[in-house]
């Protein structure tokens, strides 16, 4: 039969153990809305090219909130897209490309990044792409799943690439949309 001291001290434990398992268990669904650069293969103008792609959200999000995604994208070593002349700090990049949102109310929202000046560069060195960003607001709390797909650039506003996912699609991750909470109040004290 164990003493009340004894009992006590199981009952902490467990509640210790307890606490610690449930931020564990917690802690899954926010990491799950947190994607890794990942090998993607898009073709671009006929070429074959498989960039470094990542959706980046916020771990967390709540609903009728505006949410910032960006999409980033670095250009392999080799079998890169080129650039099409030389670029000067006076020349724009631009980027343009669609994500599509499923599993919650969000409307299909196209991602457009403005004019960017880059450093000068010969022609034929890896043109830089611009990393492109949107802003959603989802409506309703659950899942919604991003998936990347077409995407174009632009040389001083002439577009030389226009690039398609393969049949794998293109880069995805998971925005988790909690409850809003509620901010506590303060009783005025006498």
């Amino acid at each position: 039969m164990l003493t009340s001291k004894a009992r006590r001290r199981l009952a902490l434990k467990t509640s210790a153990m307890a606490v610690l398992g449930a931020g564990i268990f917690g802690a899954i669904p926010v990491m799950a809305a947190v994607a890794q650069p990942a090998p993607v293969v898009y073709t671009c103008n006929g070429q074959a090219v498989t960039f470094t792609m990542e959706l980046k959200t916020p771990a967390t999000a709540r609903p009728s909130t505006p949410v910032t995604v960006t999409w980033d994208i670095k250009q392999p070593a080799s079998n890169y897209l080129s650039a099409p002349a030389e670029i000067t700090p006076s020349s724009s990049v631009e980027a343009q490309g669609t994500i599509r949102p499923s599993g919650s109310p969000i409307p299909s929202s196209q991602v457009v990044v403005s004019a960017t000046a880059v450093p000068t560069m010969t022609a034929n060195s890896a043109l830089p792409i611009p990393t492109m960003t949107m802003v959603v607001t989802p409506t309703a709390t659950g899942t919604v799943a991003l998936k990347g797909e077409g995407f174009s650039v632009t040389v001083n506003e002439d577009q030389p690439y226009t690039c398609m996912p393969g049949t794998a699609g293109g880069p995805s991750v998971n925005l988790v949309v909690g409850t809003a909470t509620g901010t506590p109040t303060n009783s005025p004290t006498t």
